[in-house]
């Protein structure tokens, strides 16, 4: 969904991220950003110390690694390797990131992905990545997954954002296949840049927009 810079999104869809791998088992949640870079900021910032400021009862055993947090019992910390508690007491299932490239998640099956600052990705070709991003979140024609891809719109390399805005036409809800999917396989969804603005909104939660 193409929006403004500040909307809180990227948190929210992490946390969306962090959910699904925390409550459901051997679910493998990942996100990929414009940069490698970019991506393990967002890790450390709106994942990592968000996660170890929860109360300890709505953490599950997890592992943190320099790229994924892994739901599993810390074996080291517990010095009992392979033990019934660590097999049986554990999720199994891990939230992190990947670097941006194409095939960075190929082959794997993704319970939530999130593309954040698609329409600004500069290590790869968005469609390439698309097309293998569906194949990730089904088994042929089954859907086991949910992504979510976001983009501040601003100026943008001229193919990333040609190749943005052609993902944004292929996503529209009233055009469907025989299947019942539209051809990219997601739903567009934009955000006005002045909906929602700081300093904006009313005692009610509306936005004043003066035009």
């Amino acid at each position: 969904s193409p929006k403004r810079r500040r909307m809180g999104k990227t948190y929210e869809i992490v946390f969306k991220l962090f959910m699904g791998a925390s409550s459901k088992e051997k679910a493998i949640c990942g996100f990929q950003s414009k940069e490698e870079d970019t991506a393990e900021g967002t890790y450390d910032s709106h994942l990592v110390n968000p996660f170890y400021e929860l109360p300890f009862f709505l953490k599950p055993n997890y592992v943190k690694l320099s790229t994924k947090i892994i739901f599993k019992y810390d074996e080291q910390k517990s010095g009992k390797k392979g033990s019934s508690k660590s097999i049986n007491g554990s999720l199994k299932s891990n939230v992190g990131f990947k670097s941006s490239t194409e095939q960075a998640y190929n082959g794997i099956k993704l319970y939530r992905y999130l593309a954040d600052e698609i329409g600004n990705t500069k290590e790869c070709d968005i469609i390439i990545r698309h097309g293998i991003t569906l194949q990730t979140l089904a088994v042929f024609d089954e859907k086991i997954g949910f992504g979510y891809y976001i983009s501040s719109v601003e100026e943008m390399d001229a193919k990333v954002g040609e190749d943005f805005l052609t993902i944004c036409k292929d996503s529209n809800h009233y055009d469907r296949m025989p299947n019942g999917r539209t051809k990219s396989g997601f739903v567009f969804i934009f955000f006005s840049a002045v909906d929602g603005l700081d300093g904006s909104i009313g005692e009610y939660g509306e936005s004043i927009i003066d035009y």
